[in-house]
């Protein structure tokens, strides 16, 4: 296990912890739109940091 990528692990559960909120609560829809956006993105950060935590090689060819 790498762990020089749990960091990213938790930046994206930030992300995904402030977005789905926000994405409901705001009065904007265009801020709406954006923190729904920053919600997807903290997923996909999340799930990449997770990968790269518990199989650092994987995008290794």
């Amino acid at each position: 296990m790498d762990f020089r990528y749990v960091i990213l692990a938790l930046v994206g559960l930030a992300m995904i912890i402030w977005g789905l909120p926000s994405a409901y609560s705001l009065s904007k829809a265009w801020l709406k739109i954006v923190a729904a956006l920053v919600t997807v993105i903290g997923l996909i950060i999340f799930v990449l940091g997770i990968l790269l935590t518990c199989v650092p090689w994987f995008f290794a060819r």
